[in-house]
Parts: structure tokens; C-alpha cells; sequence
């Protein structure tokens, strides 16, 4: 995987380039992920400009996106959180809220099992696949970005899952 050095977002890469089961190679250029893009500055658009991003699909729940908006000229912004819930903490919040989650890794474990099994089975989860699958179908939507906050546990699921569809 490239990563691509910005100063508005940490975990910025490229995740084309795996080898498949059959021998073939996941196409460069075409799938990246990422954190947050909310911070990405006048340089960084630079730097990416030439990539000629088409879609953006963000995975982060309606409060996420609203307290970091992505702003990027160019690109359609796609709005798909993977959870709808907005009437708690997040996983990482509780997590870290939770003394018995800080000193028992058990505790944590249970709590990060919890957020992967909604990740399969929450239907907001579900039609956030679909969508993403339906455009990744259509070749004039590349090259996208995939990303969340943090760019690990709901963007990473979804590029295993396009991988895995490769």
C-alpha cells in the first residue's frame, strides 16, 4: 500500500496493489482510503488534485460528519454511515469512558467484537454496502476514496470487502 504524505490526514493510502487469489493484481490508483478529510489543507488538495478523485464514500455516522465536515472541491461526497445511531457513544468512546475496558483487555475485546458484529449486521451497515457496491460497479466513479474518522475499523471493513469482491 502507498501512503501518500499529508498534513491534513494520517492515514491517507492506497489500497490497490494486493495480489488475488488467482494470481492477478488489484489495480493502483483506483481505491483509496483514508481518516478524516476535514482537515486537509490547501496543499494536500494539491497533492491529490492530479489523483482526479470521482467519488468519496464517508462512513462516519451524521454527528461525525457534521463536527468535521469534508469539504473538496470536485469529487460527490457520499454520505453512507455504516451506524445511524446517534442516541449514544460511539464503541471507542464508551471503550475509553469505561475503567474496567482500560484495565481488563477482556472488557475491550467484547467491546470491539460488539462493534464488528454491527458492522455485519446493523441494516444501516448493509445498505451502505449496497450503495458502495452499486457505484464501484460503474467505472466512471473512479477513483474513490473510502474513510471514516480514524480510516481503521469501518473503512477497513469495507476495503476487505471490496478486496475480497476482487
Amino acid at each position: 500500500m502507498t501512503r501518500l504524505a499529508l498534513a491534513g490526514a494520517s492515514n491517507f493510502r492506497d489500497f490497490g496493489g494486493q495480489t488475488t487469489r488467482s494470481g492477478a493484481h488489484v489495480k493502483t490508483g483506483m481505491l483509496f482510503r483514508s481518516d478524516k478529510l476535514s482537515a486537509l489543507t490547501a496543499d494536500d488538495h494539491a497533492t491529490l488534485e492530479p489523483l482526479k478523485f470521482q467519488r468519496i464514500f464517508d462512513l462516519r455516522r451524521e454527528s461525525e460528519s457534521k463536527n468535521a465536515p469534508t469539504v473538496w472541491p470536485g469529487p460527490t461526497i457520499l454520505e453512507l454511515p455504516l451506524f445511524r445511531d446517534e442516541s449514544g457513544p460511539t464503541t471507542f468512546d464508551r471503550l475509553l469512558n469505561d475503567p474496567a475496558a482500560r484495565k481488563n483487555p477482556e472488557t475491550a475485546r467484547a467491546g470491539m467484537r460488539d462493534l464488528y458484529q454491527k458492522l455485519v449486521h446493523a441494516p444501516s451497515a448493509q445498505d451502505g454496502y449496497k450503495s458502495i457496491f452499486s457505484y464501484l460497479a460503474e467505472p466512471e466513479h473512479f477513483p474513490v476514496v473510502v474513510h471514516c474518522s480514524a480510516g481503521k475499523d469501518r473503512t477497513g471493513v469495507v476495503c476487505a470487502l471490496i478486496l475480497g469482491a476482487l
